[in-house]
């Protein structure tokens, strides 16, 4: 079942962890053992061209998710 308009996408990136556990302290915890979590993306219509979609890795530095880059074109 779609939950969307048919015109409608959600698009996320799941090569990189998007958001991470906060259960416990990242600095110094072994990070094979930790729970990361696929919650960010993006829902676009179909009048916009996806260019690229990146999941930026800067290792959780300022915050509990990594941050997602969207480029897109609207479309003729």
């Amino acid at each position: 079942m779609n939950d969307f308009d048919p015109r409608l996408s959600l698009i996320t990136d799941s090569r990189v962890p998007i958001c991470r556990s906060l259960d416990r302290s990242y600095a110094g915890a072994d990070h094979t053992d930790f729970r990361y979590y696929l919650i960010d993306g993006f829902i676009v219509s179909n009048n916009l061209t996806v260019n690229t979609l990146e999941t930026v890795q800067l290792d959780f530095a300022a915050s509990d998710h990594n941050s997602v880059h969207l480029s897109v074109t609207l479309a003729p």
